[in-house]
């Protein structure tokens, strides 16, 4: 490890992102992402060791891991001078437990970076060394450490099976009355507990920035977030938290989400307001008229309140996925259990 003011070979900030790719069997097959930054003046060959550990939730803000390593891989990269680069490897995890929103299991992948050093300037990593081609002895100097929480899952939404974590389908249902002002880690896991513990398990976060300590409540605790990210580093930064499941396009443009995201958005949600007429009644002219071109290549759209509106809405957009937004799942949650392209109540704060 480098001290400050020198210059680093490290791991970018965030520069750990894993996602399940596939699953086979018992065998999830995962692909981490990692982002190393050069900030010297050569051109070097650097190796991240990764492997995995399955976490125990405790209830406090440091999670246990089980004993063993339940997964492990290596890559190699060659990174310019003052340069940084991603590269990707796919690690096997057998036996994996897939997280969904009654079983939140996570995982953490950690990561290490190394670098060949003339024997003797470091000790050396066996499991690294093993099998590497070097023209001399050489040892593995560690550069940086990081680690990423994160959840095994697929995602997939469309009108006729409505949303499906790991190919089984879910409702998302949230009344709203969960605030994230709270201080302290400890605060805000027992609010989104009592929340939990009401029958709710869906958020709409629509203004304001969540921390990363209440969506990693949220990923323990099995409570999905819709979330309009303030920026677009917002994304990159949430991206890890299985409980996100769609970013909405309202605070930033919706193709600076499609770029900055590609392989983990599932969808948008238009402003609900949309469809409303001055009355504050649905309107199928101000439907077709505004939700087209903020709703086009997104999944997911939120509808307005009135509960005739939804039929009417998937008449004109047959293919459009919606959530009822209103602050009483429990008026129109047999409509929601109903109709597979409505895939939940949900109120917004």
């Amino acid at each position: 490890m480098q001290t400050a003011g020198q210059k680093t070979i490290r791991f970018a900030e965030k520069g750990l992102y894993a996602v399940m790719h596939h699953i086979i069997g018992k065998d999830a097959f995962v692909i981490v992402e990692s982002t190393v930054q050069n900030d010297t003046d050569e051109a070097v060959d650097v190796w991240v060791d990764l492997h995995m550990h399955q976490l125990i939730d405790n209830g406090a803000e440091q999670m246990d891991e089980e004993p063993g390593i339940k997964a492990a891989g290596a890559v190699k990269l060659r990174i310019a001078a003052r340069a940084v680069q991603k590269v990707r490897t796919q690690i096997c995890v057998g036996d994996a437990v897939l997280w969904n929103p009654d079983a939140p299991v996570l995982y953490v992948v950690e990561g290490v970076l190394y670098r060949a050093v003339k024997e003797g300037e470091a000790l050396p990593n066996p499991r690294l060394l093993a099998g590497m081609a070097l023209e001399e002895p050489h040892a593995m100097k560690m550069l940086d450490f990081a680690e990423t929480h994160f959840g095994m899952r697929t995602v997939t939404v469309d009108a006729k099976n409505g949303l499906c974590i790991n190919g089984k389908s879910v409702k998302l249902r949230g009344d709203g009355e969960c605030s994230a002002k709270e201080a302290s880690f400890g605060q805000q896991y027992q609010t989104l507990l009592q929340y939990r513990n009401k029958g709710n398990n869906a958020i709409c976060k629509r203004g304001g920035q969540l921390s990363e300590s209440f969506l990693e409540c949220c990923s323990r605790l099995g409570v999905f977030v819709l979330e309009a990210p303030e920026i677009v580093e917002n994304i990159r930064d949430h991206r890890n938290y299985p409980c996100v499941i769609a970013w909405m396009g309202e605070n930033i443009d919706t193709e600076k989400i499609h770029i900055q995201d590609e392989s983990r958005e599932i969808g948008g949600i238009c402003n609900s307001g949309y469809g409303m007429d001055e009355a504050k009644c649905f309107s199928m002219d101000k439907w077709l008229a505004h939700t087209e071109d903020v709703c086009a290549g997104w999944s997911i759209q939120g509808c307005p309140k009135e509960y005739t509106a939804y039929r009417q809405a998937h008449a004109l957009f047959p293919n459009r996925v919606m959530f009822a937004a209103t602050d009483e799942p429990d008026v129109v949650w047999e409509m929601v259990e109903k109709y597979p392209y409505l895939i939940g109540a949900v109120a917004s704060y």
